[in-house]
């Protein structure tokens, strides 16, 4: 079920922290929660949280409406994350958790197209994928925190996208907006934001 799924990524991501944190000690356990918290800002921007405007479009009973819904929210938040990369690098800001952002936004548009077809099991894949890459990576990439950031979120995003492409038809994702499902998509991601 889905608590139980997330009860065993939050036990493996608390398992990789405990690694983390005694490896590291206080100050490289710092600069790790430090780079998660950039990053986790930048997700929030990149993605805008658009989770909604998927979900609403992903669970739309009309077919090309569905289509040109997602593939409208699509086009946003990869807009939006091209955006955050730019103005993190021009802001000179570590390269890791922007990288790990983008990576991320794909990850959320993935795991909210599950979502919204109930596809549990896929969804399981994709949301415990992150958790156990950090878990096993953690001691061996503890020296290397940037990398450890990216390579779980690679991993995280490259099990969302394998299981959308087992249960969604790629047709299904390549109609962009018409004028009144790009309004939607705004106004739906525009009340979440706000």
């Amino acid at each position: 079920s889905q608590t139980r799924i997330q009860i065993a990524g939050a036990a493996l991501s608390a398992i990789a922290a405990k690694i983390l944190a005694t490896s590291l000690g206080p100050a490289g356990f710092s600069q790790w929660q430090t780079l998660l918290q950039v990053r986790n800002l930048a997700l929030g921007a990149a993605t805008m949280n658009g989770q909604a405007a998927i979900i609403q479009g992903a669970s739309e009973p009309d077919q090309h409406l569905r289509a040109e819904l997602c593939g409208s929210a699509a086009l946003v938040i990869a807009f939006a994350t091209l955006t955050v990369m730019a103005i993190g690098t021009a802001a000179h800001i570590n390269a890791a958790p922007l990288t790990s952002a983008a990576l991320l936004s794909g990850f959320t548009f993935g795991s909210s197209i599950l979502t919204a077809r109930q596809e549990r099991r896929h969804l399981g894949v994709a949301l415990l994928a992150g958790p156990v890459a950090l878990a096993l990576l953690a001691w061996p990439l503890r020296n290397s925190l940037g990398l450890l950031l990216i390579a779980t979120a690679a991993i995280a995003a490259t099990a969302s996208y394998s299981q959308v492409r087992m249960r969604v038809s790629p047709r299904g994702l390549r109609r962009f907006a018409t004028g009144a499902t790009a309004l939607t998509v705004a106004s739906v991601i525009g009340a979440w934001t706000l």
